[in-house]
């Protein structure tokens, strides 16, 4: 169980219970443990939950590619619900191969495409050392399709996602609070 109680949804204020109906994954998820620890506070639920929407529905960046940076920074630290979460998505909602999903875990890069694979390195050095990051690094983003507002965006996105990940972390949601494991092609046991 987590460091604080979860607020299951059924229990929850109105507002918390109105806000999840218009969350980013409303019509597709049913894992809203993230969801139902956050909504300890109520007073900054509805703007947290819109925040992330529009990060991840809204914007010109392509979803697969916030999906990407999600899922990365989750392997980072080894934060099996989200990285569970958001490879599910990138396996289930935007095809990818769920081999290609595990060797992002294990740091085995050549398997992806080049693309994937530097927005995959990108976003680590977002995580890792975000002052190693050179001009050349943005050149080669515009050159993908990224213009200096999809840029941003990029960056808020992974921000959040590592914002969720440190919560996750420090409040301790695990996938096995709601009977769930992840999923057979992630190298993960919770």
């Amino acid at each position: 169980m987590p460091h604080v109680d979860y607020v299951r949804l059924g229990d929850a204020p109105e507002e918390v219970r109105s806000s999840i109906d218009h969350s980013a994954y409303a019509d597709e998820e049913d894992r809203h443990l993230f969801y139902e620890v956050l909504a300890n506070a109520p007073s900054i639920f509805e703007e947290r939950v819109a925040y992330f929407r529009a990060l991840m529905t809204e914007g010109i960046v392509d979803q697969r590619d916030k999906e990407l940076a999600y899922f990365t920074v989750a392997t980072l630290t080894d934060c099996v619900y989200p990285a569970s979460t958001h490879g599910r998505y990138l396996v289930e909602d935007y095809g990818t191969d769920p081999e290609t999903v595990a060797a992002i875990i294990r740091s085995e890069y050549d398997e992806l495409n080049d693309r994937d694979r530097f927005l995959v390195k990108f976003t680590r050095r977002i995580i890792e050392d975000p002052t190693d990051l050179t001009s050349e690094h943005y050149e080669h983003l515009r050159e993908i399709g990224f213009d200096d507002e999809a840029i941003v965006e990029f960056l808020m996105l992974i921000n959040a996602a590592d914002t969720a990940v440190t919560l996750t972390h420090a409040l301790d949601v695990r996938l096995g609070d709601k009977g769930e494991q992840p999923p057979s092609y992630l190298p993960y046991e919770e």
